[in-house]
């Protein structure tokens, strides 16, 4: 069966339940209201005089941080040891360890994190590349073409 046909989306969708029950709670919908752009929950709008999450200048902008907050809803994947085991910190995911760092970075084990949750997200994916422009699209799909597991068999 085909994945993109209106029956497997059908079907996907009637087992598709959300992971946490936060992701209602911060679903948000971007809205352009008075050449700004606007983020607010699903059920709010301006004209109800309902005041936005967040409000930016440009589109792109605000696409950035709607995919940064849909990824917030996922619990973090990686996890960084505080104490050093010969002189190397232990990367752990799901409770087992899955690498080493040569420094504790927690900014590096965040944006890990946060790079594995926009992955989770379709639609996050699919705003930061179209975000990303049509030549880095082009790219993209080059580098995907060359890559083992992106080869027909």
């Amino acid at each position: 069966m085909n994945a993109f046909t209106p029956e497997f989306l059908r079907a996907l969708r009637e087992r598709d339940e959300p992971e946490t029950s936060a992701e209602g709670e911060i679903s948000l919908v971007l809205r352009e209201s008075e050449g700004r752009f606007a983020l607010f929950r699903s059920w709010r709008k301006l004209e109800a005089g309902d005041e936005p999450e967040a409000a930016f200048e440009t589109r792109e902008d605000a696409l950035l941080f709607l995919a940064a907050r849909g990824a917030l809803i996922w619990p973090r994947r990686y996890e960084l040891s505080a104490t050093s085991e010969g002189g190397r910190f232990m990367v752990s995911a799901e409770g087992r360890p899955v690498g080493w760092l040569r420094t504790f970075d927690s900014d590096w084990l965040f944006s890990v994190n946060a790079l594995a949750a926009v992955l989770r997200s379709s639609e996050g994916l699919a705003w930061l590349m179209g975000l990303s422009g049509p030549w880095r699209i082009e790219e993209v799909g080059e580098i995907r073409r060359d890559e083992p597991l992106c080869r027909q068999h």
